[in-house]
């Protein structure tokens, strides 16, 4: 039960760390396949400090976050020793208290060699109860790949589809010979990366 409530206390830090871990490695990745592919006009444009600073602060916010679940998975490793220590310990006085109230000196032998081996079962099931718990907290944390996936397959706003016809809300089809030259217009077209970031093109 002990070990139930320690596992539940820390798979909600943990799932949050990881998440933030997975979002804060994204940026660094990116920045190293940009820096990669346009070598060549990063060099030609002079842009290499902004890069590097960029980089590095990549680094630093991914390093950041990666200590921080690293240093709960520590957390969670030393109570789960310390649980096992602590049933060791249980077990040890309980066969000391036994030995030592023994009526006779055959029947104390006869209860060592049960009382040892509770010990050493007591040993072994600490053990598999603590890899248990960072096994279950490792699954979970790595469920939060799925979620991303989901969120990037379902939750991202998508474009509008288009739908020709002659309603209200529909555009007229284009004729069957377009495009009849080969030249784009752009009129009062707008773009930005997100909702709430200012327009880069106007």
């Amino acid at each position: 039960i002990v070990y139930i409530g320690v596992w539940r206390y820390y798979s909600a830090a943990n799932r949050s760390q990881k998440r933030l871990d997975s979002v804060n490695r994204s940026p660094l990745a990116s920045i190293i396949t940009q820096t990669l592919s346009g070598l060549a006009t990063i060099r030609a444009y002079n842009c290499i400090r902004l890069f590097d600073a960029n980089h590095t602060k990549a680094v630093n916010s991914a390093s950041r976050s990666n200590c921080s679940w690293r240093a709960s998975q520590r957390w969670l490793l030393i109570r789960v020793d310390a649980m096992s220590c602590l049933m060791v310990v249980i077990v040890a006085i309980v066969a000391c208290v036994v030995v030592h109230g023994g009526d006779t000196l055959e029947g104390r032998f006869d209860l060592l060699s049960v009382l040892l081996l509770a010990v050493t079962y007591t040993i072994s099931i600490g053990q598999v109860m603590g890899f248990l718990v960072v096994i279950l907290a490792d699954v979970e944390s790595s469920l939060n790949s799925a979620e991303r996936c989901y969120e990037y397959a379902f939750d991202v706003p998508q474009e509008r589809i288009v739908v020709y016809g002659n309603g209200p809300e529909e555009k007229p089809r284009p004729p069957q010979n377009w495009p009849q030259e080969g030249a784009v217009t752009f009129k009062d077209v707008c773009l930005r990366y997100a909702p709430d970031k200012p327009q880069v093109l106007k």
